[in-house]
Order: C-alpha cells, then sequence, then structure tokens
C-alpha cells in the first residue's frame, strides 16, 4: 500500500487479552460539519500485527456514509486513515472555526499530537490550546481548527494530522473551503482632470491577495463592480462626468479559487467629478523691454478671471516666434498675478507670452496666445568716455556735486548714471544724456569725509547697463574752521568799545579774535557796517580800520567774521556796534537849589561847608549818561544819569564871597557829550543889625494894652547902607516865656512890622527882638527896647 491511498480498515478483533479499543467519536459543529466515530484498537508495542478500526461518519441531513471495510494488517504498525471525514470550512470571509471529538475506547491512555500540513494561516489544538495531549481511556476530549485571514487562498490539499504515540503511521483529516484576505484599507478618491477619479487604498494585509474589485455608485445607489481585476497600486476611472459626487469602495480577491472569493470592503471614499477647466485669463501685462537685468525672471503679469481660485495653476511661457521659454508658474486666486518667466535662451527682438490656467485637478485651457509684446534688448550701450567731477566737495556743495559724464556716441533715451562711494557707503544720480557732456548733481551728504570714488555707466533706454567708467577720487572735506571768538568795534579815545559816536565815526576801528591761530591757507573776510576787509590766516588777533561810517545812519552797525578754509568751508561769527551822533541835551538851569538854609542861587555862611549844586534836565537822563561838573574849576566829580535833578555836594568854604562859576559836562554811552555851564554868588557876611527897635503904643510908647495886643505894631530903625535890604523878623516874649513874631521886607532907614498877635501874653515886661536876613540868607539880629503888658485889672 501507498502513502495517501485510501487504507481499507478491518473489523475489529475480539478475545485477545491485551487488546483495547479506542473509540474516537468526532463532532463537527460548523453548518457543514461532519460527525463520525473513530475506534482504534490500541496494541501494546509487540503485538502491533494488526490494528482493527472502525470510523463512523455523518454528514447533518444526509444518509450515514457507508462503514469502510476493514483489511488486516499483518507485521506493520498502522494506525486507521479517516476517508470518510473532511473539515469543509467553505467560503470565509472572516476567521472561520471548526471542531471534533476525540473518544479513548481503548483501555489504556494514548498520547496524541496534532499538526496542520499543505496550508498557511490553518491552526489545529487541544482544548488547553496546546497541540498534544494525553487521553485517558475512556476520556473524551476535541480538536479546534482555525483559519487564519492573514493568509488567503484555498484550504484543498491542507490536513490535520493526528499522531498516536507508538503507532507509526498518522490519522489524517483533509480541509476543504477556501479562506478570504482581510480587507483592504479606506479608500482615497482624487478627482482628476476631464471628470476622471484616482481611486486608491490601503492594500490588504494578508498574503494570497489576487487583485482586488473596485465598486462604484452614486450616494444611495447600488454598489457596481468596475470590470477587470485592480492593482494594488489603484486605478483611475474616466467617469465622463461633470459635478457628480462618487463613492467608491474595495474588496481584496483571493488567488486561486473558483468562484471568486472576496474579501469584506473596506472604508468607502468619495470624490466630486471635475471636466471643466478654468476660464480664460483676461489679458497681460509685459514691461516694454526685456533687459540684461531682467531676462531670466521678465515679469508678467496676468490678470485673471474673477472664477480664478488659489488652487488654480498659472502657467506662462515666452515665444520669440520659433522657440518657447520654458513655462514659469504661479498661484491663481487673485485679481492678478505677476508671472517671472526665464526668456534667456530667446532670440533678441520681440517676445509675445502664451498662458494656460490649470486647476486644482488638472483641467487646462487651452494655451493663449496674447498680441501684447516686450522687446529683448540684451546688449549693452557703449561706456562713458570719461567722468570729471570737482577736485573737492565741501559743506556748501555735498549736496549737489557736479559730476560731468561725456558720451562718445548716445542712443535715443540714454541716460548716464553715477555712483559716487567712501566709506563703505554710496550716493547716486542719473541724467538724460544732453549732447556729448552731461551733468549729474549726486547728493553725497550721508557719505563720510575723506576721499571719494566716483565712477559712471550708460543705460539705454531698454535699461541695460554699459560697463562702469572710472572717474577718478576727490576728497569730501566739510568740517568748519573754527569760528571767531568775537569781533567788536574797539575803544578809542573818542568812543568806547561797540560804539560809534560823532567823533569817531569817520575812523572806526574794529577787532577780530580767535581762540588760537587760524590756518595760514584760511581766508579771513571782516565786515564793518558793510565796509568788506579780507585777510591770509595764521593770526589769532585782527585788527581793521580806520573806517569811515559817517554817511551811515545812527544805529545797529552789523559786524561779521567769515573763516573759509582750503575746502571752501566756512563759519561766521557775528555781533553788532550801536551808531550814536547824537549828543545829549544840556540841562535847563545849573545853580544853587533853594534849601531852609539859603536862597536859589546862593551859597551862604550856613551852606557853605556842604553846598549842593544842582543840574536840572526837564526831560530826565539817561542811566547810562555820565556828569562830571566843577565850580571855579574846583572839580566836583562824576555822577550817573536816570534822574531830573543831578546834584553836587562841595565844601566852597575856601572860595571868597562873589560870583561862582559853574560848568558841566553830560556824556551819553556812545561817548557823545554836551557841555553846559551855570553861575551862583556866595555871600556869606551877614547884614548889618538894626540900630533901634520899638514897640508903637496907642497911649503912650512901648506899651501893649489888652485892645492893641492882638495887633501889635514894632518900628525897625536900620542902619543908612546903600544896598541893604533883606527880611525884618520881629519877635515877642512875654515873661512867661510866650511869644509872637512878625516879618516884613525893608530896606535902610524905617521899617515898620505889623500884625504881631500878643494877646496870649501875661502882663509884664515884653522882650523886643529883631533879625535881619539878607537875600543870601546871612542873618544879624539886635534887641529893642523892652515893652511893658499892662495888666486890665490895673486898668480898673
Amino acid at each position: 500500500m501507498r502513502w495517501g491511498e485510501p487504507t481499507r480498515l478491518p473489523p475489529v478483533r475480539r478475545g485477545r487479552g491485551l487488546t483495547a479499543a479506542a473509540l474516537l467519536a468526532v463532532g463537527l459543529v460548523a453548518a457543514y460539519a461532519i460527525l463520525a466515530v473513530l475506534s482504534l484498537t490500541s496494541v501494546a508495542p509487540s503485538l502491533l500485527d494488526h490494528v482493527p478500526t472502525t470510523l463512523h461518519g455523518v454528514v447533518p441531513g444526509s444518509v450515514p456514509a457507508t462503514q469502510p471495510k476493514a483489511a488486516d494488517l499483518l507485521s506493520t504498525p498502522a494506525v486507521p486513515e479517516i476517508t470518510a471525514l473532511t473539515l469543509p470550512f467553505g467560503f470565509a470571509t472572516s476567521s472561520s472555526t471548526q471542531t471534533f471529538g476525540l473518544t479513548n475506547t481503548a483501555s489504556a491512555p494514548v498520547n496524541l499530537s496534532l499538526t496542520v500540513l499543505g496550508v498557511q494561516g490553518v491552526t489545529a489544538q487541544f482544548p488547553d490550546s496546546s497541540q498534544t495531549q494525553r487521553l485517558h481511556a475512556g476520556e473524551r476530549t476535541q480538536v479546534t481548527v482555525k483559519t487564519d485571514p492573514m493568509h488567503a487562498g484555498s484550504l484543498a490539499g491542507g490536513t490535520v494530522r493526528i499522531a498516536v504515540a507508538g503507532v507509526a503511521k498518522p490519522v489524517l483529516v483533509p480541509l476543504s473551503g477556501a479562506q478570504a484576505p482581510l480587507p483592504p484599507g479606506a479608500v482615497t478618491a482624487t478627482p482628476e482632470a476631464d471628470g476622471a477619479v484616482h481611486v486608491t487604498w490601503i492594500a490588504s494585509p494578508s498574503t494570497g491577495v489576487a487583485g482586488y474589485e473596485v465598486e462604484r455608485r452614486v450616494p444611495g445607489g447600488q454598489w457596481e463592480p468596475l470590470p477587470g481585476a485592480a492593482p494594488a497600486a489603484g486605478i483611475v476611472d474616466q467617469t465622463g462626468t461633470d459635478g457628480q459626487t462618487l463613492q467608491y469602495r474595495v474588496k481584496a480577491i483571493t488567488a486561486g479559487v473558483t468562484p471568486q472569493l472576496l474579501s469584506s470592503p473596506g472604508t468607502a471614499g468619495s470624490a466630486l467629478t471635475d471636466a471643466s477647466p478654468p476660464a480664460v485669463p483676461a489679458g497681460v501685462k509685459l514691461p516694454d523691454f526685456v533687459t540684461q537685468a531682467n531676462e531670466n525672471a521678465v515679469p508678467v503679469e496676468v490678470d485673471l478671471p474673477p472664477t480664478s481660485k488659489p488652487t488654480d495653476v498659472v502657467s506662462v511661457t515666452l515665444t520669440d516666434g520659433t522657440d518657447d521659454s520654458p513655462p514659469a508658474i504661479a498661484a491663481g486666486g487673485q485679481s492678478s498675478v505677476v508671472v517671472h518667466v526665464d526668456a534667456t535662451t530667446l532670440a533678441e527682438g520681440p517676445l509675445s507670452p502664451i498662458v494656460t490656467l490649470t486647476d486644482a485637478v488638472g483641467n487646462a485651457t487651452p494655451a493663449t496666445p496674447f498680441a501684447e509684446v516686450a522687446v529683448k534688448d540684451t546688449q549693452a550701450p557703449d561706456a562713458p568716455t570719461d567722468a570729471q567731477a570737482p577736485e573737492v566737495v565741501n559743506s556748501n556743495t555735498e549736496s549737489s556735486v557736479p559730476v560731468v559724464v561725456h558720451v562718445a556716441d548716445p542712443e535715443p533715451g540714454e541716460r548716464v548714471h553715477v555712483e559716487i562711494t567712501g566709506g563703505a557707503k554710496a550716493a547716486d544720480g542719473s541724467a538724460d544724456v544732453s549732447g556729448a557732456a552731461t551733468t549729474v548733481n549726486v547728493d553725497v551728504s550721508n557719505l563720510p569725509d575723506g576721499p571719494l570714488a566716483v565712477s559712471a555707466w550708460a543705460i539705454d533706454d531698454a535699461g541695460n547697463v554699459s560697463k562702469p567708467t572710472d572717474g577718478g577720487t576727490i576728497t569730501k572735506d566739510t568740517s568748519a574752521p573754527e569760528s571767531a571768538v568775537n569781533i567788536h568795534v574797539q575803544a578809542g579815545d573818542q568812543n568806547p568799545a561797540g560804539y560809534v559816536n560823532a567823533a569817531s565815526a569817520g575812523s572806526v576801528m574794529a577787532v577780530v579774535h580767535f581762540q588760537q591761530a587760524t590756518d595760514p591757507a584760511d581766508e579771513i573776510a571782516i565786515s564793518v557796517g558793510g565796509i568788506r576787509v579780507h585777510r591770509d590766516g595764521g593770526d589769532d588777533t585782527y585788527f581793521v580800520g580806520p573806517l569811515d561810517l559817517s554817511d551811515r545812519p545812527d544805529g545797529s552797525v552789523p559786524l561779521s567774521v567769515t573763516v573759509t578754509d582750503s575746502a571752501g568751508n566756512s563759519n561766521t561769527t557775528t555781533d553788532s556796534a550801536v551808531k550814536d551822533t547824537v549828543a545829549p541835551s544840556p540841562p535847563t538851569s545849573f545853580t544853587v537849589p533853594e534849601t531852609a538854609d539859603n536862597a536859589a542861587g546862593f551859597v551862604n555862611s550856613f551852606t557853605q561847608n556842604a553846598a549842593i549844586f544842582q543840574a536840572t534836565f526837564p526831560d530826565g537822563t539817561d542811566s547810562t549818561d555820565t556828569l562830571a561838573a566843577s565850580v571855579n574849576g574846583i572839580d566836583l566829580g562824576t555822577r550817573v544819569g536816570g534822574s531830573i535833578a543831578v546834584q553836587w555836594k562841595a565844601d566852597v568854604s575856601g572860595l571868597p564871597d562873589g560870583q561862582l562859576d559853574l560848568s558841566g559836562t553830560i556824556t551819553d554811552a556812545a561817548g557823545n557829550s554836551t557841555d553846559f555851564s551855570g553861575r551862583a554868588v556866595k555871600e556869606t557876611q551877614a547884614p548889618p543889625p538894626p540900630v533901634a527897635a520899638h514897640v508903637i503904643g496907642f497911649c503912650q510908647p512901648d506899651t501893649i494894652t489888652p485892645s492893641t495886643a492882638p495887633n501889635v505894631s514894632v518900628q525897625v530903625v536900620l542902619p543908612d547902607m546903600p544896598g541893604l535890604s533883606g527880611t525884618v523878623t520881629v519877635t515877642l516874649t512875654d515873661s512867661a516865656g510866650h511869644t509872637a513874631s512878625g516879618t516884613a521886607w525893608g530896606g535902610p532907614g524905617i521899617v515898620v512890622v505889623h500884625g504881631i498877635d500878643a494877646s496870649s501874653f501875661v502882663p509884664g515886661h515884653v522882650h523886643v527882638s529883631v533879625s535881619v536876613t539878607d537875600a543870601a540868607g546871612n542873618t544879624s539880629t539886635y534887641d529893642g527896647t523892652t515893652a511893658t503888658y499892662i495888666d486890665p485889672n490895673q486898668d480898673g
């Protein structure tokens, strides 16, 4: 007998004491289970000449299987081969499980082991999850057989091998049916151009996958498979629709199984088909020229339609009529977009744009040519022949340095550009070419002092730049020289410092002072009232004059001194002087003022030691005025103005009586002066005293009565002296000390003083005293005849 051929099972032999029968009852619990009972006779190793076995198999709902016939196995150990028991798993789309039972009908225990042969992904195990088990006599167990969808394919040809320890030939239980793979992963449906949908998915992780079935439907509709098996990489479904939502799901196809066995479907995906290209762009804008500077990135502005989306791709090429540039792209979604196109490979001359708009799924507008033209001109003009700049730039010229650029044969529309550099900084300027020589003004105020490099180049109408022309080096010097400390009109014999007066107007002297000696290369320009004088540098002090300013009106006289260095930088110091040629007004009077001790114009014996002399200015004097005075040649000193009356006090006791000659000078701040004079009289001799004085009585001389007391008259006799005059004052004094007085003006002879009120006197003697005061204020006294005041009671 060969391995694999059906084995005939001999009948059970009875009557031998060492033979034990093993009954294996197999029960399948699946829908297609076959119930079988297997009886084995266990024979001791020394008695394994033959093993009688019986098999009972039943398919639920069918006629019991015919019991196999038995045959003797002579001298080789043998186990029964089960031919009527097969495990039919059917077409499983997920893991499937079958079980069958085993019963030991022998009298001795047996050791069993399980092995699955001929197929992947199928496992067999006893209840304790192992592949071995010791089965005691009469004990029942079961075998669980399970398929794994990680290994898809047909189960035909697979068997469960049951080995019985000590028995050479195992029991084989064939398998039937097929295992489907695990479902693939979720579907990703991506719309593509012309309504196509690119369908991809995550491949099933199982082995034994022959391909995939893709199913499609509209939402809510029936799933319909697409023709043919799809590869794992996915498919493109040319739906031929636009704006249609489609759903897709995918099943894995089991390899080598007929009829076709599919996995469960994976997660579905959907897409909205899109077969409509974007709207055509409205227009383009091109630069006038394509030059050296922009030929590798020519800016083309595309006016996009209002429906343009940010996901749109704007593609632009330029063509010279023979060749096209590489396309350049930009994103849409704006009113316009600038696309930079590389035109370096195109020929010189006119270039036209071609524009294509492509949406996110690949729908594209037809390539749209536009009539706009940019002229490619990358030929640089000839460089300028030379560039000339001033050798020195100072603070006055730094904001506009003139550079003259010469161009031999300028083209129409050509410009020249000048750059001046220094200290890692640059300043530039440009101008249209005008003839053979063009002046370009450059502001270099932001460049540092020191050497500056000048270069120039030409730019044609297209914007191409020539090679630069070296304009040499210039020097920037904007540091101004040190300014003067001051400038002023010098003081002289005829004027104070800072003033021009009537005396000095024809010979004004000015002086300039510097902190230190100026540079010999500096130029010093001094201006005094508009008269300019130039001096060379090298000194720290400069004198200018005499200058005639007679013709200049009174008022401020401007003064300035400007220091200019060799670079032309300058520094100016200004000041002013005052021209004043009007002398101050003299006083209206200059004499001795009246005081309590003297009459106006007189110095008497009382005031001669401290006489006051006063100059009176009705309009007042200025506080800057100074006044000097003398009397009979004696210096009275100086006074400061600022008031109407200016006084001097002096001791003139050493001067003889008589006329005093007064002289004075008032000088203003400018030095203008006015002399003035006056007179006074010194009179220190007292007048001669009276020769007699007595009260004129009503009834009798030298008597005062109550009726005459209110109006007493006194007769005074003055000496007969020519020119004598003065004030006669009579004072009456009673015994109680009461006084009464009266005055009269008089000259030589008799003077009567009336109206002396003595009504308050007491009776008794009345003393009579007389004083005579002359015009200078000198006084002489005299005691007259004593009078009597008669008491009224005595009269009665």
